[in-house]
């Protein structure tokens, strides 16, 4: 994938308030088509890319889907098993924060219109002349 195709997949993730992903995204490969600045003075390269550890984070992550790609004995059949699995239970995952937002969103909603309700009708019942 390459330019909007990118910012079009990242566009249809579910958010949170903060618009931050429920599902990390990850970069997980790049390639430098043309660059065309001089390279720094002294500048090393490394062998290999720094090791994190993304496991402390309150986001899916991609780790998973990576260890299903590992095929290492497992049939095409199992494979596509152990894939649905996951994907499945990721958009469960979803489902349940997304689930949860809205009942947050519904009782915030509910909690405002009581109190609405409450500051405009308790005047009028107050002033009702069968209330003594």
């Amino acid at each position: 994938m390459e330019g909007t195709e990118v910012l079009r997949k990242i566009n249809d993730l579910f958010v949170d308030d903060n618009n931050r992903p429920y599902l990390n995204i990850r970069i997980l490969h790049t390639i430098i088509i043309d660059d065309p600045f001089d390279d720094p003075p002294n500048l090393e390269f490394p062998e290999n890319s720094p090791e994190i550890d993304y496991k402390d984070s309150d986001r899916l992550d991609v780790d998973e889907k990576i260890e299903l790609l590992d095929a290492k004995g497992r049939t095409e059949e199992e494979i596509l098993e152990a894939t649905r699995e996951h994907e499945a239970k990721t958009k469960a995952i979803v489902l349940e924060m997304v689930t949860y937002q809205a009942l947050n969103l519904l009782l915030i909603g509910f909690c405002s219109l009581m109190t609405f309700l409450m500051q405009t009708l308790n005047p009028l019942i107050m002033s009702c002349s069968c209330v003594s």
